[in-house]
Formats: C-alpha cells, structure tokens, sequence
C-alpha cells in the first residue's frame, strides 16, 4: 500500500517557506492551464476575443483559480487546404503551416519537394481585433499581454501536425520500429519546432508574460520503448531543446508524454524517460494521468496512476529537472476509442490532485476549456456543466488558501554547483548537517523514489527534522550533494 504523509502548514510558516523555496512543494491544488487555440482561444474567427480587454478578463478567470501559469498549445499547426477552403480561397494561402502570430519562417521542402510556408491565421483577415484591424494584434500577443497583466506566465507551444505526411500520430507505431515515414513526421516536427522557437524566442523571449516553450507533440507509451528507438525521442527533444537554450541561455523546454495502461508497465516508461532525461536539455517533464479518457484507472478502491508518476518521479530525479502534474479536468462516458468527453467533478479531480501530489512540483491541467465559463469553446459542452466545475474550482481555492494543503515535497531544479563535502551526524528523525554552500532547498526521498520531506538548509549547522517516515532507507539530496540514510 502507498503511504502518504500529509500535513496541513499554518499560512505564516507556508509563506515564509514560500518565499524562502519559491517553490511550489507539493501543493494539492492547480497552478496553471492548458488551452487550445483552436477552440477559440485566439483572434481567428467569429467567437474572438477583439480586444485587449477581454482577453485580460478571461484570463482573470484562471488566476481567480489560483493560477500562474498557461500554455498555449501550440503556435503553428498544419491546415490543408481542403480543410480551410474558404479560408485560402478569400486570402490566397494554401496547404501548410498556420500561426497564431507573425511569422519570420522560412519555407519547408516536404519528402516529394513540396514547399510548405508558414501563414499568419490572423493577418491577412479583416475580423475583429486581428493585427491588420485598428489596435488589432495577433493572438500570441494578446496572450502574453494578458497574461503580464493578470501576474501570470504563457508557456508557447512549438508546432503539431496532425495530417498528411508529416502526422505525429502515424509515427506513433505499436511495432516499436522507426520507419521511413516515421522519421519524415518526427524530423519534420523537429526541424520546424527548432525555426518557431528561435523565431518565438527572438520576438516574444523578453517578454514580461513569457514562461517557457512548450513541444507539443506528446509521446506515449507505444513508439520510443525500445532501447534503439529511444534514442529517436532524446535526440528529437535533444535537438529542440539545444537550439531553444543556443537562441535564449536560461529558457525552460517542457513536453507531456501520455501513457495507457495496457501498452506498457510504468517501469518501463520510466526506463525510456530516464534514458531521454540523460541524454537531453529537456528542462520540464509533465506527465498526463490519463484519468479522464479512463475514469476507472483512479478510483476511490483503485490507484492506477501513481505507479507511472512515481516512475517518472525517479526518472526526473536522475538529472534534477522538474517534474510536473498534467490532470484531467473531463470525464470519459464513452470509450477510449470512441470518447464522449463531459467536465469532472471537483470530487474526481480532487482525488487527481491527491493522488500525484506527493510526486509532482506543479500541476497544469487540461484543459481550460473543460471550465471556462466565458467562451463557448464546445457546443457540446453544458454551460451548466462548466460553470459548475469552475464555481467548484474557486470554493476550493478560496478554501486552500485559508487552510493549505501540502504534500511534502519540492520543486526540483538543476543540480547546482558542487560543494565542499559536508558533515553529517544522524538524530531521530533527521540528521544535524554541517552546509558548506549558499541555502539551498533539501529533499528526502523514500524507497520508490518519492517524495516525502523538504525543507531549506542554511549555511552552517543545521537540525533537519523531517518526520513523520517510517524507519527505512532514504536519499537526501540538497544542492548537488547526496546521501543514502537511515531514518530511526
């Protein structure tokens, strides 16, 4: 049986540990959103947002919730022209690329020659509030302007293809072999990501609202398990993230692989995530649950989902990058095939949240759209539906904020620069450590690789108190210093 050890922190000492960590340690509650630009959410159609102003207020909504962060899904995506007819006919584009922004990047030749360009979705339109209207901008700009003003950050999807020759779920092959149109989709989506963020980067990079970037393809647990075929994954996400860092020292890539249950073992996608992890600059592993396309995988009698999210745990771990929570914010009445997608219920997400907390720096769930009571991003999806979930959304966060609940553990970061070697003396439930280094936040992590205690140590002589744990094995880890110790 997983142990949990939660406790519930006075405010004062939360904000003090707070400020002094600027982290978010196992929080049980939502720090960020996804949202799809396609469902709306960007100034391209007759539900837009056309001004500054509502853009500002439906993000005031997430912040309303407690949030700090949105991504964006995806910048550019690939439109066929048979699919946007109307659109290529009015304004002369054609098949290829589509931003929500614009765009300094150069064509693309595909496998037969074909030379695909990137368009502006916005620009050449005469829709309210698009960068060619008076006081009219493009999407991204709304969004990171939005986003400044609510004290948020927009993390920015690179690109997705979901069509034609350059399909990132054609590649996704059960027969864990990389062939010839496998590797055409995953080179072109490296090639392309790699111009879109260095063109991200140099437009929007200094931007007050801008967090990070985000790879939006979403590796499973299908391709990529293979002890050859993961090299594929690394040096894709290795290639993207080293031209991101070249093009901006210091900006953070992220990626959400998604897993199902029946493909594979969670050991065995964290064996691939660790192989990744090591042999790329990934900056931001996120982990989907999985727990609204399969309800029954988390219920109040079963816990499927924290196997996967203790392995990814430890595959994070052994590189010190951070590790993030993706929870869904739907429920699934029909099948994994063939879905029919509602808004959960805070008591399912509640349980999300409960259940990775102890795993997790942070969660960004998905997807806003689920809750947004503003925009009526699916006509499918009750307004009833969605106001309800989002009403329950802020009594929860009103009634965190009163009363936080905290599971103990940290936002992990790169390994910092080596240390003098420490002292170590072991007391009851914890140890008197001699720090020879500037503050730093520690860790205690149990058996399995989870998280069980935190805390800052400071320069100096320090008693670190870290119960209650069971007596057992642990690692400590601070800084880049580690060490294996016995609780008692």
């Amino acid at each position: 049986m997983k142990m949990s050890f939660r406790f519930r922190l006075p405010s004062s000492l939360l904000l003090s540990l707070a400020l002094a960590a600027a982290a978010f340690a196992g929080e049980v509650r939502i720090h960020g959103f996804f949202v799809q630009p396609e469902l709306g959410y960007a100034a391209t159609d007759y539900q837009s947002f056309s001004s500054q102003s509502e853009w500002n207020a439906w993000m005031k909504q997430m912040a309303d919730l407690g949030a700090e962060m949105v991504f964006y899904q995806w910048t550019v995506s690939y439109q066929r022209q048979s699919d946007i007819g109307w659109y290529t006919s009015a304004y002369g584009t054609t098949t290829g690329d589509y931003a929500f922004y614009t765009p300094g990047v150069a064509p693309m030749a595909g496998p037969d020659g074909t030379s695909y360009s990137v368009y502006s979705w916005g620009a050449p339109t005469t829709w309210p509030g698009t960068v060619n209207q008076p006081g009219g901008k493009e999407s991204v700009d709304y969004l990171l302007d939005a986003a400044a003003a609510n004290g948020m950050k927009a993390w920015l999807g690179l690109y997705l293809c979901e069509k034609d020759f350059c399909n990132w779920w054609d590649s996704q092959d059960i027969d864990d072999v990389i062939d010839r149109n496998d590797s055409v989709a995953i080179e072109w989506h490296v090639q392309r990501s790699i111009q879109v963020a260095q063109d991200l980067l140099a437009k929007y990079g200094d931007h007050a609202g801008f967090g990070g970037l985000y790879m939006s393809v979403e590796p499973a647990n299908i391709t990529f398990m293979g002890s050859e075929t993961r090299k594929v994954l690394a040096s894709a996400i290795d290639r993207v993230a080293k031209a991101a860092h070249a093009a901006k020292p210091g900006v953070k890539v992220s990626i959400c692989p998604f897993f199902n249950t029946s493909l594979s073992s969670a050991e065995e996608f964290g064996s691939v995530w660790e192989y990744v992890i090591e042999n790329s600059d990934l900056d931001v592993l996120m982990l989907q649950d999985g727990v609204g396309v399969e309800p029954q995988t988390l219920t109040a009698s079963e816990d499927l989902v924290s196997p996967w999210y203790a392995a990814l745990r430890r595959a994070a771990n052994r590189k010190g990058i951070e590790f993030w929570g993706n929870s869904e914010l739907f429920t699934n009445l029909g099948t994994r095939l063939n879905v029919d997608l509602i808004p959960s219920t805070m008591e399912k997400i509640r349980m999300q949240l409960t259940a990775e907390a102890g795993y997790v720096d942070k969660f960004v769930c998905f997807a806003f759209s689920y809750l947004d009571p503003m925009k009526s991003t699916f006509a499918a999806l009750d307004l009833s539906q969605r106001t309800a979930l989002y009403d329950s959304l802020k009594a929860y966060w009103q009634e965190w904020q009163l009363n936080p609940v905290v599971d103990t553990s940290f936002t992990a970061a790169r390994p910092a620069p080596r240390v003098a070697p420490m002292g170590w003396t072991p007391v009851p439930g914890g140890a008197v450590v001699h720090w020879n280094a500037e503050p730093a936040q520690w860790r205690l992590f149990d058996a399995s690789g989870r998280q069980v205690a935190s805390g800052v140590v400071e320069r100096g002589e320090n008693a670190l108190g870290w119960g209650p744990v069971v007596p057992g094995r642990y690692l400590w880890r601070a800084g880049n210093q580690s060490r294996s110790v016995n609780s008692f």
